[in-house]
Parts: C-alpha cells; structure tokens; sequence
C-alpha cells in the first residue's frame, strides 16, 4: 500500500522518465542528420550510458523516498 507520498514520487518518476526518453529520442534523432556513422555510434552510446546513469539516481532517489 502506498502512502499519497509515494504515489506521488512514482507518478514523478514515470514522468520524468518519459521526458528524458523523449529528449534522449531528439538529441539522437538530430545528431543521426548532422554527424557521420562513427560518430553518431560514440554519441548514441554516450547519451545512452548518460540516461541509464540518470535513470539508476531516479531509482534511488525513489527508494530512500
């Protein structure tokens, strides 16, 4: 059973999950029309290690709540 408290910082988290899929989608989405092929594999995989790191602090973040 979760307190209103929780529900709420779950509902935050989903949400700011979503807005950082989104984000990470259109940085990628651009950088695919601008860069070469080398390039735009390093960056996709910086970003990607970028959002895991920042997803795993949500996490977290949600748990000590």
């Amino acid at each position: 059973m979760f307190s209103k408290h929780g529900r709420l910082s779950i509902k935050l988290f989903s949400w700011s999950a979503r807005r950082l899929k989104s984000g990470y989608e259109n940085i990628t989405f651009f950088l695919y029309h601008v860069s070469g092929p080398l390039v735009k594999r390093r960056i996709k995989r910086q970003i990607k290690e970028c959002l895991i790191k920042t997803l795993e602090a949500l996490d977290r973040l949600a748990q000590l709540k």
